[in-house]
């Protein structure tokens, strides 16, 4: 009998921690959807949903600005941009042909591949958008997409 009792309370104790992680992970995603939806109400664009150490960070556009961690990156300053993987150039834009200067070295860690796009801004400073790495498969996605917002702001 007090085999079957202990039984019971392992299970209901399991099935507690699996009703509390979907709850969890459901008010995660309401969250998500709401901070998502009050950007777009303010006519912004979400580009890419990107993992961070904090949680999942929104890059955003509208017509004269990206948006990135609180701040705003104007667009008509973006003189081009990089796509790497793990330091390496991938991909690179520039507006007008312009030439951009080296980018320092970036530390490679070992074993675990990271996409990364740069953004080059006319006064010299870069803003580096860290995309995931490369066991994840939607990291390279989302470097793609945010690569893309940097293609479009230099045709402009």
């Amino acid at each position: 009998m007090l085999i079957r009792l202990l039984a019971v309370l392992a299970l209901l104790l399991g099935l507690w921690a699996l009703f509390r992680l979907a709850m969890s992970l459901r008010y995660a995603k309401l969250s998500r959807e709401k901070a998502r939806a009050e950007e777009e109400g303010r006519g912004r664009l979400v580009i890419a949903e990107i993992p961070s150490a904090s949680g999942l960070e929104l890059l955003l556009e509208d017509e004269a600005h990206f948006y990135w961690q609180g701040r705003a990156l104007p667009k008509r300053q973006v003189l081009g941009g990089r796509l790497r993987l793990s330091g390496g150039l991938i991909a690179t834009v520039s507006r007008d042909e312009a030439v951009l200067p080296e980018l320092p070295s970036a530390a490679v860690e070992e074993g675990r591949g990271r996409w990364e796009v740069v953004f080059q801004f006319e006064d010299g400073t870069l803003e580096s958008i860290e995309c995931g790495s490369l066991s994840e498969g939607v990291s390279r996605e989302i470097a793609g997409r945010v690569f893309e917002a940097v293609r479009r702001a230099c045709r402009h």
